[in-house]
């Protein structure tokens, strides 16, 4: 496995970390993943190694005030900061890998996924809803989305009105989430290095409560547009977003390629829970369907 590290430049001229992982074997399709609220791109690691000698190349960045990124944590000014952040680096892999030159020169389109995680899986949605990429430069083929946060979830509303309120008069007033790293993972040795993990935090500030509550209700307004094959995992234990909303949400996904696999006990980030080992494999079988659908041009 080959792996490499960079920066690129984001929004607000923000060069924004992130990782890249090849297989050994020729590129078979590219997965792209975004991660939640006060997390970063080295969480996703049995992804990672599970996929990746499949032929699989992933990429995954640390969004703004997040992990190895610049910016004031957990701090937005607008949705934007998130969605053109996500653009840009959808281009940039667009340019590194989805185009290559087969001996022949005929061209081939390697497809792509998006893979978001709780507040990832928002920014993901949100993305492809306003999303008008060609397909002549490039191929979205799917959406895994891992407790997606476009519901209720368990930050206190007196906190998120406190947020409305100093967000137009102190949009940079910082508060902690609340959020319980206990409810991420009932693996004891992944709950200690979270505790210990000083990329992560468990801020949010005023401005990113009153976004993410705006993006959050307009894109439950306009799911019913999403036509991409959708694949939903969500652990039924979860306390940080709640099993119903990603239910809810398959309910109103118009596309008839739509899946919610629910993972008994599971906690919030399940790609490091006591199921991950079922998680990925889950993972891989739905990749391995939808490659199949894929046309090469």
């Amino acid at each position: 496995m080959q792996h490499d590290e960079d920066f690129f430049q984001g929004t607000s001229s923000l060069n924004l970390y992130y990782q890249s992982w090849y297989p050994e074997s020729q590129i078979r399709a590219v997965l792209i993943i975004v991660h939640g609220l006060g997390g970063h791109c080295n969480l996703y690691k049995n992804i990672i190694e599970h996929l990746v000698p499949k032929g699989y190349a992933i990429y995954a960045f640390d969004l703004p005030g997040n992990g190895r990124s610049p910016g004031l944590r957990g701090h937005i000014n607008t949705w934007n900061d998130y969605r053109e952040s996500l653009r840009l680096f959808v281009n940039l892999v667009t340019q590194k890998e989805i185009t290559q030159k087969e001996i022949t020169q005929k061209e081939v389109m390697l497809p792509f996924f998006l893979f978001g995680h709780s507040l990832g899986g928002l920014i993901s949605l949100d993305y492809i809803l306003h999303s008008s990429l060609p397909q002549k430069t490039s191929l979205l083929s799917g959406l895994i989305t891992l407790a997606p946060a476009v519901g209720k979830i368990k930050i206190s509303p007196i906190k998120l009105f406190i947020g409305k309120i100093l967000s137009q008069i102190m949009p940079t007033f910082t508060l902690g989430t609340g959020i319980d790293w206990s409810a991420s993972t009932r693996d004891k040795d992944v709950l200690a290095t979270y505790i210990k993990d000083e990329l992560r935090h468990r801020l949010g500030t005023a401005r990113l409560s009153t976004e993410f509550m705006k993006t959050r209700e307009w894109v439950t307004t306009q799911i019913d547009n999403l036509q991409l094959p959708l694949l939903i995992l969500h652990g039924d234990a979860d306390e940080v977003t709640p099993i119903e909303v990603s239910r809810e949400l398959l309910q109103k996904v118009s596309s008839p390629d739509k899946e919610l696999i629910e993972y008994t006990g599971g906690y919030h980030e399940l790609q490091n829970d006591l199921c991950y080992p079922l998680m990925v494999k889950d993972i891989e079988d739905w990749l391995e369907k939808h490659l199949s659908n894929v046309q090469t041009i």
